[in-house]
């Protein structure tokens, strides 16, 4: 039951989900409501700001009105800052229409401003004008206008940090009417604006839009500074050498001093080359960049316009007057090395011109020699050099720690490629004669670079990553450089003779063999499967022998620096190799020392009377087949001459072949003679006749017979058959490929012709006018056959370039470069083409000219102590009579009768060049009986057949007799 209480309420209950909103409401209707209240408010103030700044417009107007109307009256008083202020103020809050009535009023007056016009004003009235050109209002005349005045006052100090982005705004109106305006404004506002600005458009303007200006030129000179540099640098190449072009374009061709130290600031910004724009196929595009990245890395193409204003850089006037400037005014030593280093490399094409240049300036190579032998990192070679033969790495990075070692080795890769030109071009002459090198200066620089060739070369294939680019590339040019020290050393003598023997490292001759053995087989395994589909099976060969760093050093070493190792054990090498490619031979064709159907022995009838001709016809065209053995039967006049090939006939035919084809007496007359040595060298007349286009067929066959003899050589090279043939020098140092690169130059111009070098020599002690006198010209006449032809040095119009002091030793570099190469050239590649069939090219690279020529005659004389010690005797014991009297002959002989001799019993003339200890088999000396014989011989197996004389006058009566016969085997 529930209590009563007398008063009741009235509950209400919400029986739906929804709930009472109207406090919330109220509150968010408050809120939009002051929202509203803010906006209007906002509203309107800003009408009340508008309306201000509407009023304040309007008053404006009305006042530029006023100003307008009146500016013309003030013209006649001198109160030129009010003036001025007016106009700006017309300009800024006038109507366009009143500020273009004003322009032609204001251009009559602007002669009158001069003087009557401080700083701020006129800085107002160009601020004013540009704010014209900002609204497009007759930007012609407002162009005009700002002429007039920078021409008459030039850019205010005052206020020029409001000209910041005008560079930009004149670009706009470079149209072809307003072009030359702009430009001058541009060039008048320049770092006004800013550097950056103004140099960036310099880089990007195409160079039509400039011209040869003296006002432009002279303010790059005021502009140009180090800060300068600093903002190139930030430039693409493709701007760098843009900005490098107008810079040129403008200033030339009459450059001032400071026009040069402008320039090189570009160029010492430039590390990459620059190549001419081409139609040429895509395959010469290619090499073109292999050329390029051969020295930076990345190259910029030009068009033929821009290159021809490059390449000005490379005149002869320029380079004087920009290098004499830079080495003798004080410069920056830093900033006159960057651009003789980088000017090398930016047109590759034109770096012999520039090193001919450089060569002839006084001073020059020996100020660059002076800059490097004094500097930290050469001192440091230098005293590394007296202990050891290559640099530890440890001491490299401490050489690359000093100061402008980056700067050293620029200048040295410069000082290199210089000296390697002029050791091309110099006469043997000039070597010591004070003005370049002293012997002092030459032995110095020599134990620098042999140091540095051999770290180049066994630190770049431990660490070719971690090195410096500047150091690396320093290899191949002073890898050429020091192989020409050591060909022109051969020939002076200017060094001592101990001074290529190593110190420290230590090339073992069996373990060297080894090494090469290794690569050659690798290297023919390579060739194998070069053409192979199944290329997954080359790494297998990779892995089949590990390659150290070490053992690429030392095979780097006998490829490009040979002279390093011992000329005996070069040649124990060379033997091992064509060793081992005979038992791969063999291994091979496994008839080849059996007669019979299957045999691969490349049998020939041979006779006499024709000997070159019939051996030409038999083996010409078997190619690399000529490594087989051969089987020689001769004929002579009365039939088939006894014998029997075991080797002997092979060595007849052999020298037989060499004697009658290298005769000057021949008739094909493949080979002449130099006047002073006797040396052979391959005949002229077969290029000179190509190049008139005479008797084409008779020279093709001519041709043909020298890769023939080619291939001759190589096969006495092949069997260790020496041979008695004297080669010319030069013609042998084409021979070696590794060297291709390095041409015959003057200096073997006198082993050709003596009194040719001589007169060449006379024209650099001539004057002007003696040279004059001669009216020579960039030609040359030469006999062929009874005609006096004439060839052109300087394709196509030698005849129109006469020889002059500037370019006399151009000249005497043509005339040895026609006679030396040009002229040698075709019959030399017939001819290696043979020899190459036999012998590796790359075998040959380990030998000089001259050990060459031992290669394949061996020496002049015969060492008797070692002959005796490597005799076989048969019927005779060494201390029998007639063999103690048969040495005493030997050693009463002449030189020439001992060679007779040793030809007599091994058909060769000459010793084996590794002793007879060598000598396969070895030389025999057998009792062959009674007395009233004559000595006969057995070639095929070295064996002098003696009879038992025991007498001295005999054996040397009947011995002489013998040897003087020649009558081929008949006698044996």
């Amino acid at each position: 039951m529930l209590n009563f209480t007398g008063s009741s309420k009235k509950r209400v209950v919400n029986l739906g989900e929804k709930r009472s909103t109207r406090g919330k409401n109220y509150l968010e209707q408050a809120r939009l409501d002051r929202i509203q209240r803010e906006e209007s408010r906002l509203r309107e103030k800003c009408a009340q700001v508008l309306q201000s700044y509407i009023r304040r417009r309007l008053d404006l107007m009305i006042r530029a009105d006023d100003f307008k109307e009146q500016w013309p009256e003030h013209t006649e008083v001198f109160n030129w800052d009010i003036w001025a202020a007016q106009f700006v103020f017309v300009c800024r809050f006038g109507r366009r229409k009143d500020a273009q009535d004003l322009l032609p009023r204001l251009k009559e007056q602007i002669a009158q401003l001069r003087d009557n016009l401080n700083a701020r004003a006129q800085a107002r009235l160009i601020g004013g004008l540009f704010r014209l050109l900002d609204h497009s209002v007759s930007p012609q005349m407002v162009l005009s206008c700002l002429s007039d005045i920078i021409s008459i006052h030039g850019v205010p100090v005052e206020g020029s940090a409001e000209w910041t982005g005008i560079i930009k705004k004149l670009l706009a109106f470079m149209g072809l009417d307003n072009q030359k305006q702009a430009l001058d404004l541009i060039f008048a506002f320049n770092r006004s604006d800013s550097l950056q600005a103004f140099l960036n458009f310099v880089a990007n303007v195409p160079p039509e839009y400039l011209e040869n200006s003296h006002q432009y030129s002279q303010v790059f000179r005021n502009v140009f500074s180090l800060e300068c540099v600093e903002v190139i640098l930030r430039f693409t190449d493709i701007q760098k050498t843009q900005l490098l072009v107008n810079v040129l374009n403008v200033g030339g061709p009459d450059y001032s001093n400071v026009d040069y130290l402008v320039h090189a600031s570009i160029i010492s910004t430039m590390n990459f080359s620059v190549k001419v724009q081409s139609d040429n196929d895509e395959e010469d595009l290619v090499q073109e960049s292999r050329v390029d990245a051969e020295v930076y890395g990345r190259g910029v193409t030009v068009s033929e316009k821009a290159a021809h204003v490059l390449l000005v850089l490379y005149s002869s006037s320029y380079i004087t007057h920009a290098i004499g400037q830079l080495q003798h005014s004080g410069t920056d030593t830093k900033l006159a090395v960057l651009f003789i280093s980088l000017l090398m490399y930016l047109f590759p094409e034109s770096r012999t011109k520039l090193c001919m240049m450089m060569t002839i300036m006084p001073g020059l190579d020996h100020w660059m020699f002076v800059e490097l032998s004094t500097h930290p990192a050469f001192v440091e070679f230098k005293k590394q050099e007296k202990d050891t033969d290559a640099m530890s790495m440890e001491m490299l990075w401490k050489i690359f720690a000093l100061e402008d070692v980056t700067l050293f080795l620029n200048l040295l890769h410069t000082y290199e490629q210089l000296l390697s030109y002029w050791l091309i071009v110099a006469n043997d002459l000039e070597s010591f004669n004070g003005d370049r090198f002293t012997r002092n200066d030459m032995y110095a620089f020599a134990e620098f670079l042999k140091i540095l060739c051999l770290t180049l070369i066994f630190r770049t294939n431990d660490n070719m990553s971690n090195l410096p680019q500047e150091f690396t590339r320093l290899k191949d040019i002073s890898i050429s450089l020091l192989n020409q020290f050591y060909i022109r050393n051969l020939r002076l003598k200017y060094l001592p003779t101990n001074f290529w023997t190593l110190k420290s490292l230590k090339f073992e001759t069996d373990s060297m063999i080894q090494i090469v053995l290794d690569y050659e087989e690798l290297r023919k395994e390579m060739e194998d499967f070069s053409s192979d589909e199944e290329s997954e099976r080359r790494p297998s060969i990779s892995k089949s022998r590990h390659r150290t760093p070490d053992m690429a050093s030392k095979l780097e070493v006998l490829n490009k620096v040979p002279f390093f190792v011992n000329f005996t054990d070069r040649v124990r090498v060379l033997q091992s190799l064509i060793d081992a490619e005979l038992l791969l031979l063999e291994a091979s064709q496994p008839w080849l020392f059996f007669d019979g159907p299957h045999s691969t022995k490349l049998a020939a009838d041979i006779y006499r009377e024709n000997l070159l001709e019939s051996s030409f016809e038999r083996f010409n065209k078997v190619g690399a087949q000529f490594k087989n053995k051969l089987q020689i039967t001769f004929h002579n006049e009365h039939g088939v001459e006894a014998g029997i090939d075991g080797g002997g006939l092979t060595k007849e035919f052999l020298t037989s072949v060499v004697t009658d084809a290298f005769s000057t007496n021949n008739a094909l007359k493949l080979f002449r003679e130099t006047e002073a040595d006797n040396d052979l060298y391959p005949n002229h007349d077969i290029y000179l006749k190509i190049l008139k286009r005479i008797d084409l067929p008779e020279q093709q066959t001519r041709l043909q017979y020298m890769r023939f003899l080619g291939m001759i050589v190589g096969k006495c090279l092949y069997e260790h058959v020496l041979i008695d043939v004297a080669f010319a020098p030069f013609f042998l140092a084409k021979w070696r490929v590794a060297q291709n690169s390095m041409k015959n130059s003057i200096n073997d111009l006198k082993f050709l012709d003596r009194d040719l070098y001589q007169n060449l020599n006379k024209l650099l002690e001539m004057s002007e006018e003696q040279i004059q006198q001669l009216d020579l010209d960039f030609t040359i006449n030469e006999h062929v056959d009874s005609d006096t032809l004439q060839y052109d040095l300087q394709p196509p119009h030698g005849e129109t370039i006469k020889v002059t002091s500037s370019n006399r030793l151009n000249y005497i570099h043509q005339i040895a470069n026609f006679k030396l190469n040009q002229s040698l050239h075709i019959q030399t590649k017939y001819f290696l083409e043979g020899l190459f069939e036999l012998i590796n090219a790359t075998w040959l690279n380990m030998f000089d000219p001259y050990e060459l020529q031992m290669l394949i005659s061996g020496g002049n004389d015969v060492n008797i102590k070692d002959w005796k010690e490597n005799v076989l005797y048969g019927g005779y014991f060494d201390d029998d009579v007639t063999v103690v009297l048969f040495w005493q002959v030997v050693e009463e002989m002449s030189p020439q009768e001992r060679c007779d001799l040793i030809k007599f019993v091994t058909s060769v003339s000459r010793a084996p060049l590794l002793g007879f200890g060598a000598l396969s088999p070895k030389f025999g000396i057998h009792n062959s009986g009674p007395s009233n014989r004559l000595p006969t011989a057995s070639t095929c197996v070295n064996l002098l057949k003696l009879p038992d004389y025991k007498d001295k006058d005999v054996i040397r009566q009947k011995l002489l007799y013998s040897i003087s016969a020649n009558s081929g085997f008949d006698l044996s």
